[in-house]
């Protein structure tokens, strides 16, 4: 980076303090024990009233805002520096604290599901009034769930099973080094920079990265490989344990319905050649008849200029302008995470990849980490990650913690809501050259998190079904499985590189053991965007005091209520056409530039 300062977040916002850890730990311990022995084997009881599950669930969640708050700190002290010898003994010290507590007061949600199962008026109470969706939610969780003993040892078993398989490949990514030729020198360099090498404006370093980095993830390919087998087939016995198919867990914790996903991708699957012509489209700019493999992920050229860096200033004060013209609220937001250094930015060794924003229970701040390398994707994903910051602050303001659990089929509607702004603000202040090459990218990412992060989805499914057959997922296996879903999606107008059938193992979100099926909540969000951002130019100022309401709901209901209220309804195809007619109509435009 051109800037030499670290731009590293201050977690002392959280905790200032080990004593104040030691502190916060010994006061959740107390807590918990105050729980238990105030309402285990009282909560199924008829003398139960709304106000003792009212009281309960307060001191849930104050339990909880100490709990998680010290478990998701351990988790951002690691994820900017996975090397970090004393942040990871201290995160193994959080974790183990946090199982603790939820086997100490795992009885609460038994007890309360099995409550609500013979006393609905609890879900009609105006005394929980605040908490109706949250106990519904619970009654659906409580249909599959197992007795106290059981999920007590499920939380022992994933501590050093499937959890301590997901940490080991994140830990080996990170700290792994790759070697290639950038710009005809040898160069060393982290999976933190690799993202950006292969978006690099020269065909021959992009592919050069894409080869060094998948030929070396290969040589490990065992690690990899055994880490998803073994969080596979651990969701696949789970599954059986509970009586439910593979993907009923993720629609429980997503809280929508196996209606609303077998529609979003039949018309996903109708529209295919959407796609189709984009990918055609990328290939004839970039010079080649149908796209190359190492071009999948390639900026395309300006006429008669050279790709301009973006400072981390420049960055900065791009996304906090288009907040302010958006919301005085959104702009304050935005300002309060550069100013309290709330963004991890730098690359380093160690860092884990990707980008997320995390909300945490205990300081009630929100925590952005990227790998700032420079590039407009880097500005694009500063101002989604600020998305998710706005979405979490307004949660905040607005709900008690329970509410604040926002469904990951909505959890993206703000971040990508705020990336769609840039797009429109940067289009009217930039020259031709550049507007086409915005309003491609903005083309080009609507068709990753619709198609290609759809097609994961797909590859989900089939590792499953692999497991359930009785097959064995070796990398071999994973990998033509992976191949095919791609395939299935890309057609044939695309041509891969023999090493991407590999890119399945730098991507985290097949390796994240709390929630599976972690793709297509992208998709589900980015076709109601599509519908609310269309919304919102249609309405203008009228618009935004329902759409900040839309956001403060946080989980207080659900999906389907949500979207009803913005005029839309999420159980039908129709629906979902409307946001991929959409997309037609942006890729019609895009192309009469080209």
């Amino acid at each position: 980076m051109v800037e030499t300062e670290e731009i590293a977040w201050d977690l002392t916002l959280i905790f200032k303090s080990d004593e104040e850890i030691h502190q916060t730990i010994q006061n959740a311990r107390n807590e918990a024990e105050k729980i238990e022995k105030d309402y285990r084997g009282k909560i199924d009881s008829t003398k139960t009233t709304a106000n003792d599950i009212l009281h309960l669930l307060e001191l849930m969640e104050s339990l909880q805002e100490k709990s998680e708050g010290l478990f998701y700190y351990g988790q951002l002290k690691v994820s900017a520096d996975q090397t970090n010898k004393a942040a990871l003994e201290q995160q193994n010290t959080l974790k183990n604290f946090r199982i603790e507590i939820k086997k100490k007061i795992a009885f609460v949600e038994l007890e309360l599901g099995k409550l609500l199962e013979g006393n609905d008026e609890f879900l009609r109470s105006p005394i929980l009034k605040h908490y109706h969706h949250y106990l519904e939610k619970t009654l659906r969780k409580h249909k599959h769930t197992l007795s106290e003993v059981e999920e007590n040892l499920i939380l022992e078993k994933d501590l050093n099973g499937v959890i301590a398989w997901s940490n080991f490949r994140a830990e080996w990514l990170g700290s792994k080094p790759f070697e290639t030729v950038i710009d005809s020198k040898k160069k060393t360099f982290y999976w933190s920079e690799a993202q950006g090498l292969m978006r690099s404006p020269d065909r021959t370093n992009r592919k050069n990265t894409i080869v060094a980095v998948m030929d070396a993830l290969n040589e490990d390919g065992n690690i990899f490989s055994s880490s998803l087998r073994n969080i596979c087939a651990n969701h696949v016995m789970m599954a059986r344990r509970r009586n439910y198919d593979t993907m009923t867990s993720s629609l429980i914790t997503n809280d929508i319905s196996q209606e609303m996903i077998d529609n979003l991708y039949a018309a996903i699957e109708d529209n295919l050649d959407i796609f189709h012509e984009i990918l055609l489209l990328k290939a004839k700019i970039l010079g080649t008849e149908k796209l190359l493999g190492e071009d999948l992920w390639a900026p395309i050229p300006r006429e008669g200029e050279k790709s301009k860096k973006i400072t981390w200033t420049e960055a900065k004060e791009t996304v906090s302008r288009i907040l302010y013209n958006f919301d005085d609220e959104f702009g304050k937001m935005a300002d309060k995470m550069f100013i309290e250094n709330h963004i991890d930015a730098s690359p380093r060794k160690g860092k884990r990849g990707g980008a997320f924003c995390s909300t945490n229970e205990y300081a009630k701040e929100c925590f952005i980490l990227q790998s700032f390398n420079e590039t407009f994707d880097d500005i694009s994903t500063l101002a989604h990650e600020m998305g998710h910051a706005i979405h979490g602050y307004l949660t905040v303001e607005a709900q008690t913690l329970i509410n604040w659990d926002i469904s990951y089929c909505i959890a993206e509607c703000a971040s990508e809501f705020v990336r769609f702004l840039l797009i429109d603000n940067m289009k009217e202040t930039v020259t031709d050259s550049q507007k086409r090459v915005i309003l491609f990218n903005h083309l080009e990412d609507l068709a990753i998190s619709i198609f290609e992060v759809g097609s994961r989805t797909q590859f989900e499914k089939s590792l499953y079904s692999a497991i359930e057959a009785g097959e064995y997922l070796d990398t071999e296996k994973i990998s033509k499985l992976f191949l095919k879903s791609r395939t299935d999606y890309f057609g044939d107008a695309i041509e891969f590189l023999p090493q991407q059938k590999h890119d399945w193992m730098w991507k985290p979100h097949y390796f994240r053991i709390d929630l599976r099926f972690y793709n297509y909540p992208y998709v589900f969000a980015e076709l109601i965007v599509l519908a609310l951002y269309n919304k919102f130019r249609k309405e203008g100022e009228s618009f935004k005091p329902e759409f900040k309401d839309f956001l403060a709901a946080g989980s207080s209901k659900s999906p389907q209520e949500l979207v009803k209220d913005m005029g839309m309804d999420l159980t039908k195809k129709e629906f979902w056409q409307m946001g991929l007619d959409e997309m037609r109509t942006i890729l019609k435009d895009v192309k009469s530039l080209f």
